[in-house]
């Protein structure tokens, strides 16, 4: 100890102890010397010893808001598929629940192409839509597209989806025209006159064509916001936990095939993806109760 005399010395806390233990064990260095290798106070016994615990990390409680009906979701092309079979995108999924400390994960990377169809009986007339309409409604469309451009064949069935940039916000069900309670990060996506006639084709076929003059046929939302989701959380969750600055360093360090489509610095975004598929899901309920019911893949 550095301190100048006795007194000065006895206040320092681990000289004390030292001394106090040289002066009680009496000729017994070598069980202090153990006790002070084992890291272990000599004057307390096992019952006396209290272990030090650090606090477990909570996750958030799963989202709230309870979904309706069926919705259709486009699949995206996946990169980097591991030996599990899971795609970056998957992993983006999973790995933005753990780093946020979110209640569940999205249980499938998607785009809306429609949500919410409330206009179907069951799961079984949703299907046999699903089956027999959907596929053929697309590759109408895409074979108009194909004689517009002068190609007949060839070329994909669903243009390429390219990113502008990410997004973090939060909305809430009646408020500003929310529809939904929840917080969320996505990458945004672009859409174009050859992605609306697609949306529209399917649109009228789940719910008629507005042309057609009927009462009960209602014009779509336009223009198609297309997003790939990559967490939801509870809308009081924004700002403490969700923040635009927190999903860029995510993307950044966990996400590195994702970082061309953040928009950060005034960079160019150079992110995009092909369409390799389109799903059908049962979306009612809570997000743990979500169920894909069908998949067709693009050839």
């Amino acid at each position: 100890c550095s301190a100048p005399g006795y007194e000065q010395c006895l206040s320092c806390f681990v000289c004390v102890n030292v001394f106090v233990s040289l002066f009680l064990l009496q000729g017994r260095p070598s069980f202090l010397l153990s006790q002070i290798e084992n890291s272990r106070d000599p004057f307390l016994n096992d019952e006396a010893l209290t272990t030090v615990s650090v606090p477990e990390k909570k996750s958030h409680p799963p989202l709230r808001f309870v979904f309706s009906g069926y919705s259709l979701w486009l699949e995206l092309e996946q990169q980097q598929i591991d030996d599990h079979g899971k795609g970056d995108l998957d992993r983006a999924m999973s790995d933005a629940a753990a780093e946020f400390d979110l209640g569940e994960a999205i249980p499938s990377p998607h785009v809306t192409a429609l949500y919410g169809i409330d206009n179907v009986q069951d799961d079984e007339e949703m299907l046999r839509i699903f089956r027999r309409d959907v596929h053929r409604v697309i590759l109408d469309v895409a074979d108009e597209r194909r004689k517009r451009d002068g190609k007949m064949q060839g070329g994909k069935v669903w243009p390429d989806l390219g990113a502008t940039g990410i997004y973090v916000g939060v909305e809430y069900d009646g408020v500003n025209g929310g529809t939904m309670d929840m917080a969320w990060a996505e990458v945004t996506l672009a859409t174009s006159p050859d992605h609306e006639a697609l949306i529209d084709a399917l649109y009228n076929l789940l719910y008629g064509n507005p042309k057609d003059d009927k009462k009960d046929v209602h014009s779509r939302p336009t223009p198609w916001m297309p997003h790939l989701s990559i967490c939801y959380d509870n809308p009081e969750n924004f700002g403490p936990n969700l923040t635009r600055s927190a999903i860029e360093h995510f993307i950044a360090k966990s996400c590195p095939t994702l970082d061309k489509a953040v928009d950060r610095n005034g960079r160019d975004v150079e992110f995009s993806r092909s369409v390799t598929g389109i799903s059908l899901w049962k979306t009612a309920g809570l997000m743990s109760d979500w169920k894909c019911l069908d998949k067709i893949e693009f050839q």
